[in-house]
């Protein structure tokens, strides 16, 4: 639906791309129940030993971090070093939570068309493995 009734998401500022990723996101939390607590939030702060910053879009349950999203409008590789960043930043908060049942961490860098996801294990993170591509998809008409 917002797909026919908006511009094309091609020619799209990042304002309007963030639009149309929260409505996608929307559509997909309202598969959860209630009582799992998952919630999308935009523009999330978070500060830890890399600094601090605003997340495009963090998705959590009770107050873990499971995923961060960033959209660009170009610039896709930044995107991507800026979202692994992210959720390095993301593995480190709940570490200090001490949730031990969580493992990862998942980011997505979103054009609005194209998606990548990106994850970071929680428990064996260490230089060598700070986060991963998941995989890569691009959306069609």
């Amino acid at each position: 639906m917002i797909r026919k009734t908006s511009i094309a998401i091609n020619n799209a500022n990042e304002v309007e791309r963030s639009a149309y990723v929260a409505a996608i996101f929307h559509g997909v939390l309202a598969t959860f129940h209630k009582e799992e607590k998952v919630i999308l939030h935009r523009e999330y702060s978070l500060s830890d030993a890399n600094g601090k910053g605003r997340f495009d879009f963090t998705i959590t349950q009770n107050e873990d971090i499971l995923c961060v999203a960033e959209v660009k409008a170009e610039d896709r590789e930044y995107g991507l070093c800026q979202n692994l960043v992210q959720i390095q930043s993301a593995c480190q908060n709940n570490k200090k939570r001490k949730h031990a049942s969580l493992e990862y961490v998942y980011g997505i860098v979103t054009t609005g068309g194209q998606m990548v996801f990106l994850s970071s294990n929680f428990r064996k993170q260490n230089r060598s493995n700070k986060g991963s591509i998941i995989s890569s998809f691009k959306c069609s008409k």
